[in-house]
């Protein structure tokens, strides 16, 4: 066994390989920081945001984005700041204020309304500003794909807090029930919250997002092309939330 050459090398020490080393670390870290927490937004948001980072790499490696990596991370941060402070405050006195769609579950436009509108409206508007700041003040014109993954990155930050928030809501839910069925279902809902919220959340607002670049790079058709990607997103959005109450094979 070649241990002395084990050691003396450094190549395992650094880097990409250092970072997975810690990462694939991390649950394990949690199961003993968390062992004794009753909070379940927190093993919400600790597992949503392990998660995000993920889908991430998986997004730049399908986007393949030619901007450079200080401007995205960057511009990046400043979406998922906008997205998170639009969620806790105007997003909230939103849904306060429109009917709830759940309360009509088969009304396709009340769900265009409440979550289809107004949270691609978040993510959408919170990667405009930040595009049109970083055009303004910084002489920064970042690509479509650029654009195209500051959308993932908007989704991703929006679906983290949403899987977060939703935990108290479903334990209570399953908490109500009892039986090994009951238990089942939470960690069913546990896992299709935190592996695939931020993913569709994501996906849609890089969508339109992808309209969105194409929109700021020919300035004759943008506000058309800006105004589709946004109605598309939301549309698809709304059918998505709508088809839950129909079929979850549909959905």
């Amino acid at each position: 066994l070649p241990y002395r050459s084990w050691v003396q090398n450094a190549d395992w020490r650094q880097g990409v390989r250092l970072l997975f080393l810690i990462y694939a670390m991390l649950p394990v870290v949690f199961d003993v920081v968390f062992s004794n927490t009753t909070n379940f937004q927190t093993l919400g948001w600790v597992y949503a945001l392990y998660t995000a980072p993920i889908w991430l790499l998986v997004f730049w490696w399908l986007i393949k984005p030619t901007d450079s990596i200080r401007t995205l991370l960057i511009t990046g941060a400043v979406v998922s700041a906008l997205v998170l402070l639009v969620m806790a405050g105007p997003l909230q006195w939103w849904y306060r204020t429109v009917p709830d769609p759940t309360k009509t579950p088969g009304d396709w436009f009340s769900w265009l309304i409440a979550p289809g509108f107004a949270e691609e409206l978040t993510k959408d508007g919170s990667v405009l500003l930040v595009l049109f700041a970083a055009r303004m003040y910084f002489k920064d014109k970042l690509s479509v794909r650029g654009c195209m993954l500051l959308g993932t990155v908007a989704g991703l930050a929006f679906g983290a807090r949403e899987a977060a928030l939703y935990q108290s809501n479903d334990a209570n839910l399953f908490g109500q029930l009892s039986g090994q069925h009951a238990l089942v279902q939470y960690m069913l809902l546990f896992s299709l919250r935190i592996f695939t919220d931020g993913l569709q959340h994501a996906e849609w607002a890089g969508i339109a997002c992808f309209f969105m670049g194409l929109g700021l790079t020919y300035t004759r058709r943008g506000v058309p092309l800006i105004l589709f990607g946004f109605a598309f997103g939301a549309i698809i959005h709304a059918t998505n939330d709508w088809s839950t109450g129909q079929s979850r094979w549909l959905w």
